[in-house]
């Protein structure tokens, strides 16, 4: 994933510009409605926590593609790409999500709150 990261800033884009859509509204904006229910699953067996997970698996299964597009095209890709046609096999979603180690990490209120603002100031 560095690599990735990498070529996100190479193209002056940052994941914000589309994760933040992916958390708010735990992928119903963006994946088929046949993963939304198995995700709502885990969202509420295990918290926030399977939602930062499959996000990462989501990169991963999506990267070889995402890395060969530029700014542009890659805005395309997450306002057009119809949601059937976002992960072909939901056994790799999973699967990378299930290999994914989130560690907790205690954020107190007010590095809470600077993440808040500037969150909205990005909007």
């Amino acid at each position: 994933m560095p690599s990735f990261f990498a070529h996100l800033r190479s193209i002056q884009m940052t994941p914000d510009y589309f994760t933040s859509k992916w958390f708010m509204t735990v992928f119903a904006c963006f994946l088929p409605y046949s993963l939304i229910t198995p995700i709502f699953d885990m969202f509420l067996l295990e918290g926030w926590r399977a939602v930062f997970r499959i996000g990462v698996a989501l990169l991963r299964v999506l990267e070889p593609e995402l890395s060969r597009m530029d700014m542009v095209e890659m805005c395309q890709y997450f306002r057009d790409t119809v949601r059937s046609e976002i992960v072909a096999d939901p056994h790799e979603l999973f699967s990378a999500a299930a290999g994914v180690r989130v560690n907790k990490i205690l954020i107190h209120n007010k590095e809470l709150e600077k993440l808040r603002e500037k969150f909205y100031i990005l909007q």
